[in-house]
């Protein structure tokens, strides 16, 4: 199945076999990244308080959603 739902971006540079991000950075929320590798679908996101900067940018989540891709 498709891991991708409304909102949810294409990934240029594809992680796994298929995959999908969000940068909210409000509410709570900050990026979001899921990806489907085999029959593992991960998702990684971060949170995001009112007025702190993210630990980690969505190209940060990428990064880590691709380190996690690379270990599956």
């Amino acid at each position: 199945g498709d891991v991708r739902s409304p909102g949810l971006q294409d990934i240029a540079n594809t992680i796994g076999d298929e995959s999908g991000s969000l940068e909210v950075n409000q509410d709570g929320f900050g990026s979001l990244v899921v990806f489907k590798k085999g029959v593992w679908v991960i998702q990684l996101h971060t949170a995001q308080p009112s007025g702190v900067t993210p630990l980690l940018d969505l190209a940060g989540v990428e990064a880590a959603a691709r380190l996690v891709a690379d270990r599956v």
